[in-house]
């Protein structure tokens, strides 16, 4: 496993991702997917539906199979994320459901294991975690 990684942490479902399981990236990607359309004449943009994206990397262990198996592509759960580290008033994004839509794993040349991921997120809500 890689020596360490950065103080972000998540929880998805019932597991969390922290030091022990090496966080080397993270990122929330927020956007609307906008409606556009002409009236007299005229181009209006109104808001349309809400896109919420998580994706983050992990370095873990080769045996670590419940982690795996936790972010499998279809998986669904709760989602909390620090991207400060779970410290009382960091920033804290959480969201009631996520979905895991990807799941890349790849073998490093020292024994580790990469896990490139993507959560798609039903909502977020930001807070001060406590």
């Amino acid at each position: 496993m890689a020596d360490a990684g950065i103080s972000a942490s998540f929880k998805f479902g019932a597991t969390t991702y922290g030091s022990t399981s090496c966080v080397q990236n993270t990122s929330v990607q927020r956007s609307i997917n906008p409606i556009t359309y002409q009236c007299s004449g005229i181009q209006k943009t109104v808001v349309g539906a809400k896109i919420y994206l998580f994706t983050y990397q992990l370095a873990i262990a080769k045996d670590d199979t419940a982690k795996v198996a936790a972010l499998a592509e279809g998986s669904t759960g709760a989602w909390e994320y620090h991207p400060g580290g779970d410290t009382a008033s960091n920033i804290e994004m959480t969201s009631t459901k996520g979905t895991a839509v990807r799941m890349d794993v790849g073998a490093a040349a020292n024994g580790f294991i990469t896990i490139d991921g993507q959560l798609a997120l039903d909502t977020m809500t930001n807070a001060t975690a406590t």
